[in-house]
Parts: structure tokens; sequence; C-alpha cells
């Protein structure tokens, strides 16, 4: 019989393990005290006040030493707690090395005011933060009504980093008790504390950490982190495995069922009324394959699983250069504007899946070189120091790294009046590393590319960055480490597929994502191929390659869906009934009700004439009710929806009142006994 988790049972444990785990956690103690004592000297709340945008952001340089670079993945990364993977966008604001610009936690590119704009306020937010820790003020963290004036409180892992850094008192754990917060409240049952699901992350982290240290006082808040910590890593996979019983569409193989419909066939669209939670089900279906059954949530992936999932949502404005590729304005040093050739976010997805695909083909040795090379080279270039460290070519000529992003190195050549830059691609280094040549002219390099079939100005550069890494390697990996790198599935989702122009958007990729075409067998040329460094290089898209749409059967775009790519793909209904654990999300009184409501009205739109269960509300519109009432879902989402859908037909105004007696399950015999009483 599985072990409830709550208080009893950790102090029950903590008292069978308590010698081997206080002397394991004394020792992280000491060198979280040293790290904490350098933090505050290193980033005081004045210093906090005065920063620049640049003290913030990632993103400048490998060996950056902003705020957000030391505490994710510098000095402090392990300081409480660690807050790596995801993307830079949990910290408001980054630099991108790719766009050469500041972006935006939505992914937007932002001018230099807009910039300036976000950090300023951010900043506002973050020494407020500390502020109010720091003078034990914690309203800001506690009334789940403040993220809505701070944004920080929305960014739990980071947050709660930083109060543990910041804090002058005891009241927090360095745990991020957003991640499984239905564990901490069944940990918490039992205990004076009046929580509940509503209440903010923050404020279960309090009790919890005033409930352990009373009961043990020689846990201090940083013991009892370590220590609850290791807690947890025993005894969570117990709780997890009953929450995925009652939660996860496993449960009854609907998902072993659309699991193998993807996989079989490649490319499927799931269609179906408005809110029937499509996209939610695309991206559990997108983790179920990824992990190999093991989970439906997105969030339980590695970092590593994460990047074999793609996502983009279509709309009218979206087109080729969007998605394949396209020209993008580009700042010159001199300040002029030019352009230069970036792939679009499906190509970007597609390079990660043909990289797999290759390596998990070639041999064992192979797949040995490629992996030493890539660790060199990410060495190397970790340690280069973006516009100090100075190379020269076999003939002199000086250059510097003005910069490094995930395909290029761009070389700054000061003295060369012509040509003073010069972009080397980092496949091409590793290349270089892997083949075990040697390099010592410049022509060696021209030999070794000949699909350039022609000398260049770059290949004195790549012989002077290919000697400098082959000087600094330190110690190299023996020939003997096992690598065994197997095919991965990649999925790839576009939601909203039929709201964007697709012959615009895919181009001469149809004949590529015809799944009978996968390889190759399927490969095109892009409409900028003239552009590539190689022209005959042809784009394909692999095996391991599985894209999922989404698309709401009422949308009037659906009509003009073109019929080239009907065929390429295996159309799965979705309806509303068929995935109401959605609402899940929602506690049990009001989930029950919700349902009711959702089925009655259902019924209603079924029997009224020219709607059909395409028209049918999901799911997905009723988990608004965790923050309004079911009047307010009514009047402000449903009844406007349904008005539109009988907009022009005969007799609206019956028609919506029958919806609202069916919304609200009364009927026209209620209504006559009310006017009797």
């Amino acid at each position: 019989m599985k072990k409830q988790i709550n208080v009893d049972l950790f102090l029950s444990w903590f008292e069978t393990n308590k010698d081997n785990e206080l002397s394991r956690a004394n020792v992280w103690k000491q060198d979280n005290d040293q790290l904490t004592a350098s933090f505050k000297q290193d980033w005081p709340l004045s210093r906090i006040k005065n920063m620049t945008i640049d003290e913030y952001v990632i993103g400048h340089g490998s060996k950056s030493k902003s705020f957000c670079y030391e505490i994710e993945q510098g000095k402090y990364k392990n300081l409480h707690l660690s807050i790596q993977g995801g993307t830079a966008r949990k910290f408001g604001i980054y630099w991108s090395r790719k766009s050469h610009s500041y972006i935006d936690k939505s992914g937007k590119i932002l001018t230099e005011v807009e910039a300036a704009t976000i950090f300023n306020q951010l900043r506002v937010e973050l020494v407020n933060l500390i502020e109010s820790v720091q003078n034990r003020e914690y309203n800001i963290l506690l009334d789940s009504k403040q993220k809505k004036l701070n944004s920080f409180v929305t960014r739990y892992a980071l947050t709660t980093k930083i109060v543990c850094l910041y804090a002058n008192h005891q009241d927090f754990t360095g745990i991020n008790f957003q991640s499984n917060k239905a564990l901490w409240l069944s940990f918490l049952k039992g205990t004076d504390s009046d929580i509940s699901k509503n209440d903010s992350a923050y404020l279960i982290n309090n009790k919890v950490t005033m409930i352990l240290t009373q009961q043990v006082p020689e846990l201090t808040n940083i013991l009892l982190s370590f220590v609850l910590w290791d807690f947890i890593q025993n005894y969570a996979e117990l709780e997890n495995n009953e929450v995925r019983k009652s939660n996860n569409i496993m449960e009854n193989g609907k998902m072993q069922k659309l699991h193998q419909v993807v996989t079989n066939s490649h490319n499927v669209i799931l269609h179906g009324a408005p809110g029937t939670g499509k996209t939610f089900l695309a991206k559990s279906i997108a983790a179920d394959i990824i992990s190999g059954g093991k989970t439906t949530y997105f969030s339980e992936l590695t970092e590593e699983e994460q990047e074999q999932l793609g996502f983009v949502q279509f709309h009218p404005s979206y087109d080729y250069t969007d998605f394949v590729e396209g020209l993008r304005p580009k700042t010159q040093t001199d300040g002029s504007m030019g352009f230069e050739l970036k792939n679009g976010v499906f190509t970007n997805f597609i390079k990660k899946a043909q990289h797999n695909f290759e390596l998990s083909q070639k041999s064992e040795r192979d797949q040995v070189l490629e992996n030493q090379s890539k660790n060199l080279l990410d060495t190397y270039l970790e340690n280069v120091e973006i516009g100090e460290d100075v190379l020269e070519t076999t003939r002199g000529s000086e250059f510097f790294f003005s910069d490094i992003n995930e395909e290029q190195i761009e070389l700054t050549i000061p003295k060369n009046d012509i040509a003073n830059k010069v972009n080397l691609k980092i496949s091409d280094l590793q290349d270089m590393i892997a083949s075990k040549q040697s390099f010592k002219h410049g022509k060696d390099v021209t030999i070794f590319f000949k699909k350039y079939q022609r000398r260049r100005q770059e290949d004195s550069y790549y012989l002077a960055v290919f000697n400098d890494i082959i000087k600094k390697r330190k110690v190299s990996i023996p020939d003997s480490k096992e690598v065994d790198i197997k095919e991965k599935p990649y999925v790839f989702v576009i939601d909203e597929i039929n709201r964007g122009e697709i012959s615009k958007i895919f181009g001469e990729l149809f004949y590529s994502i015809d799944p009978g075409y996968r390889g190759i067998a399927g490969s095109v040329l892009t409409q900028y191929a003239n552009l590539h460094d190689d022209p005959t290089q042809k784009f394909f898209i692999p095996r391991n390659v599985y894209i999922i749409g989404t698309m709401n059967d009422i949308d009037r775009s659906v009509d003009s869906f073109d019929f080239a790519m009907r065929r390429r793909f295996r159309f799965v209904e979705v309806k509303a009934n068929e995935h109401l654990e959605i609402l899940d999300a929602l506690s049990d009184d009001i989930k029950y009700e919700a349902i009711k409501k959702l089925t009655q009205l259902n019924h209603e739109i079924s029997a009224t004439n020219e709607l059909n269960e395409n028209y049918h509300i999901g799911p997905a519109y009723f988990l608004k009710l965790n923050d309004i009432n079911f009047d307010s879902l009514w009047q402000d989402y449903l009844a406007p929806l349904l008005q539109e859908y009988i907009r022009g037909m005969y007799d609206e105004i019956a028609i919506m009142l029958r919806f609202e007696k069916a919304y609200y399950q009364t009927s026209d015999q209620n209504d006559n006994a009310d006017n009797q009483r």
C-alpha cells in the first residue's frame, strides 16, 4: 500500500536517517555559506538599484558576468537551488547572439527604446522584491493577486532563488514548490495550516518551512533545503505515479492509440470544435512520443528531450521567410543596413533532427570522433573573450572574435579596409577537428572543403582558428570513450495550421513533408539556395520527424485549406466530451458542475438547426473558472461566441434563450412552476 507523503512521514524518515543526512547537509551548508557571502559582496542591493541592462541580461559573451548569467550558469548556479533549464525568457529580457538584439519574454525582437523600457520596469520590480524580502514584508509573495503587480512573482524557480539569496530571515527553503504544488498540498494535510490549491506556492513554501523548523529546530532553512529535497527524491515518485493514474489520458488507452496514429502516419491534424483541448492534446502526444511513453507532460521531459519538441502558431501574416528561410535586415558595423539569410523556425528544428538522424547512422568510431570534436570546440568557444582575444593568419593579418552564435563565428579584421568581417561556420570547424588531419596552409583547408570548389578568403581564418584550438587543447578525450547515439523522435506542433496561407508558408516543402518522400528521396532546393554556402545543398525532412497540426472545424479559413496539403495529413477528430480530464485542474465540485453545464449546452447546440457537433463548446473554456465564476463565463465568453454562431438565423433570441436555459440547467416546466408560486 502506498505511503501518503506528509509531515509525519518526513519526521519519521528524518529520525531514521538523521546522522547521515545532517552530515551531508552540513558539508553542503559550508559551501553554501561561502558562496552566499561572496554573492552578497558581488551583488548587493545597492548595485541592483543602479545596474545597467547588460549587467542584468544573459547572452552578452560566453564569459558574461551578468546577474542572470551568474545565478543560472556561473559562479552561483548551484547556490540554494539550480534554475538551469528552459530558456532565457524566464528573466523577462535577454540578448540574442543570433539576431544581435534584445528579446522579451514572448520572443519579440526589441528596439533599443523598447528594451530600455522593459528593463527599467524589471529593475524596479526586482528591487521591490528584494526590499520586501529583506524587510520581511512577504505580501508580494504570499498574496496570489500580487502577481499582476510584479512579474517576478510568476517566475517561481527564479524568484525562490532570489528570495533565498537576499532574505535576512529563515522563512523560506530553497525548493521550487510550484513545480509540484499538488504534492506539497498533500504534504500539509493533517497540519493546522489552512492551505488550498488557490494559495501561492510561496505561501506553501513558507508554511512547510515554519512547520518543519519548529518541529526540528536543528534544521535551519539551509539544512532543511538539502534534507527535504533528499526526502522528496525518495518518495515523490510514489505520489507522482498516483497523480498520473488519475489524470493521465493514457489510462483508457487513448494515448497509446494516438501515439501509434502519429508514428505510423508521420503527419496528423487534430481537428474539432473550439476549446476541445487540441493544442493540449498535441503537446501531450508529443511528450509521450519523445519520452517513449514515460510521460505526457512537457514539463517532465528532460532539457535535452524538450529540444525535440518544436511549436509554432500560424496566422494570416505568417509566410515562407518565417517558416523556412528568408532575408532579414542586419545593422552593419559602420551603421549601414544590409540583409542576411536567416533560417526559419522549421528549418532550425529540422537541422536538429537531421543531425541526430545522421549521427545515429554512423559507426561507433565516427560517433566518438564527432563527440570529441564537438566537446573540444565547445570548450574552446566557452573560453573565448569577445572583442579581446586576438589571433593572426599565417600572413600576419590580425583579427578578433566579434560574435559567436549557434551556427557561426563572426571575426573582425580591423586592418582590412575592403572586407573587415569574416564568418566561419561552426559545423565546418567541427568537421576539420573530427577529420584528425593536419592543416598547415590555407590551401589544405581549400582542398578539405571540396564542396566550395574554390579558394576562399575564409580559409586562412579557418586555419588560424583551427590551429589555436589544437594549441589550447588541454586534455584529449580518450578514443575508447563509449558513445552510442540512438535515433530520436522529433515532433513539430503547428497550432491553428489552417489560419496560415499554406502554399505560401510551405512552398516547395509540400513535396518534402509527404510521408512517402521522407529523407533524401524528398530533397528539394529551397527558394534561397543560390545564397547558401553550398548552392547545391538540398533540404529534406528525415524519417524521425513527426508533424502534428491543430485546426478548428468552424474556422472560416478551413474552406481554403489546400487540398494538396490535406492529402499529406491524416485527420483525427477531437470531440468536446472526449478529454474532460482537462478539467482536473478545477476543484472537484466546480469540475462536476462544469461537466454538467457543458453536456447540457452541447446537447442543445446539436438540437439546433444548422448547427452540429463542430459547434460544441470544449472543456478548455471552463478552465477560466479558476479566475471567474459561472455567470461571468457565460456572459463574457460563451454567450458572445454562441451569438456569433447563430447570427443571421431565424429567431436568434429564442435560440439564445434555449442555450442559456441549458447552461443553467433550467427548463420551461421550472419557469412555469416559478410563475405559479
